[in-house]
């Protein structure tokens, strides 16, 4: 009988232990290096002389920059910043709390307004962005489609996977 009851002590701390690593939030910083252009360069010197990288068949300039997601907090309530760069140096910043704490990943849900073309007006929605953690020390981004208010043209806040720098 007390093999037993040790077994089911053991076996309950192990439930524990398992759920609680399960739904760990990893903060940090990570880090996605993505290229992007930058129209406006006429020529290889100018692009170049920037630290760009230029492509004469398509006449654009490329360049190399980090979107970036800082996780801040602890068990008492998380913080993200998402930071993302589109092509011709259009960008995205969001930051929101986390309000949901799930298994692998983090979600925050903020309001915004979407504008329906159909009705040609603006109504009331809710941006959600998730962190989504996979392999160790591994996210990426993905939004409900109702966060471009937190955008410039030609960027998004999508993202990954990003690995853990800081």
């Amino acid at each position: 009988m007390k093999s037993l009851l040790s077994f089911t002590a053991l076996v309950l701390c192990l439930n524990t232990l398992a759920a609680a690593t399960s739904s760990m939030v990893y903060v940090g910083k990570y880090v996605e290096e993505v290229q992007t252009f930058v129209v406006g360069y006429t020529n290889a010197a100018d692009c170049t002389s920037d630290n760009g990288d230029w492509d004469a068949e398509m006449e654009l300039c490329f360049f190399f920059v980090d979107n970036e997601v800082v996780v801040s907090g602890n068990a008492n309530g998380y913080t993200m910043t998402v930071a993302t760069w589109g092509s011709n140096a259009h960008s995205c910043v969001f930051e929101g709390p986390a309000t949901k704490v799930l298994p692998n990943a983090l979600v925050s849900e903020v309001p915004t307004e979407i504008y329906e073309y159909e009705t040609g007006e603006w109504v009331p929605a809710t941006c959600e962005v998730t962190v989504n953690y996979g392999e160790p020390e591994t996210i990426d981004v993905t939004t409900n489609g109702n966060c471009q208010e937190f955008c410039g043209m030609r960027a998004s806040l999508e993202m990954g996977p990003a690995t853990l720098r800081e």
